[in-house]
Order: structure tokens, then C-alpha cells, then sequence
């Protein structure tokens, strides 16, 4: 008899979000040449500032990535999730790595100076929460079931 084919996969994201996120800088790289917005200028407070985002984000990401790590999870998305993290940073948001990619790119543009970066944040977080996220979390509802409800009930998606 045949073996029926595993029920187990990863999450299908529209795209990896590294990816999208350096997409979404790429094409505010391009358009802060092509149409500069001039109207502001980095001055010492925003890079501060900027820098600032850009460590703590750093400080999330390696959290979360260490939490995983010791869950025995992986972290890529085309792998299948063996645990339910839900104590660490994710006690605190349910989508820590993209919070710190968020901030990495918030900080970004504070430290350049990208009225395009900031412009396009909004479009980019719009495709992660419907490309990426809401796949992803019915993918774990399906794989984890009520206990990953309950998390859902205490944990804010984003902070």
C-alpha cells in the first residue's frame, strides 16, 4: 500500500520578506534619483535616531533568531515549523523579525534621508500582512490548532 504524501509544508509567503523589503528599498533607491524629493534633509538628530532603530532592530532579530534556535525551529520559510515559539520575544509580538526588518528599514531611511523609502512603507507593509502574514498564520492555526489560537488571543500581530 502506498504512503499517503505528507500533510506537513511550509507556508507559501508571496515572496521571502527580505526579499520585499529590499525590493522596497531598491525601488526607493531608483526613485530618489529619478523624482528627488528634496524637502528633507538628514540632519544629526534623524540619523541618531535612525541608527538607534537600526541597532534595536538588529537586537529583536537576533532574539528571535535565538529563541527559535533553541525551540529546535526553523527559520526560513520554506521549511516547515516543528515548534509554536511563544515565550521570549515573542511574548510580546507575534512577527518580531518583522518588526526588527521594519525598523532596520525605518531606520534606514532616516539615515539617508528617503522621503521614497518612507513613502513606500505603508504599500510594503500592506503586501506583508496580506502576501506574507495571513499566510503564514493560517498555516500555523492548520499545524498548531487551539494553542496557537490562544496565542493569537494574548499576542498582538505586530507590538
Amino acid at each position: 500500500m502506498a504512503e499517503k504524501p505528507s500533510k506537513e509544508r511550509a507556508e507559501k509567503p508571496l515572496a521571502p520578506p527580505p526579499i520585499l523589503y529590499l525590493l522596497t528599498l531598491a525601488v526607493a533607491v531608483v526613485l530618489d534619483r529619478l523624482l528627488p524629493l528634496s524637502h528633507w534633509q538628514s540632519g544629526k538628530l534623524t540619523t541618531v535616531i535612525g541608527v538607534a532603530l537600526a541597532l534595536l532592530a538588529m537586537v529583536i532579530f537576533a532574539s528571535a533568531l535565538m529563541r527559535f534556535k533553541q525551540a529546535g525551529t526553523h527559520v526560513p520559510h520554506w521549511m516547515p515549523t516543528t515548534a509554536l515559539v511563544t515565550d521570549g520575544i515573542f511574548a510580546y509580538s507575534r512577527n518580531p523579525i518583522y518588526v526588527a526588518m521594519t525598523m532596520l528599514y525605518l531606520g534606514i531611511a532616516m539615515i539617508v534621508a528617503s522621503l521614497w523609502m518612507l513613502i513606500l512603507l505603508p504599500p510594503l507593509l500592506i503586501v506583508m500582512q496580506l502576501g506574507v502574514i495571513k499566510r503564514e498564520e493560517a498555516y500555523l492555526r492548520e499545524k498548531f490548532g487551539q494553542p496557537y489560537i490562544d496565542y493569537c488571543a494574548r499576542v498582538r500581530r505586530w507590538v
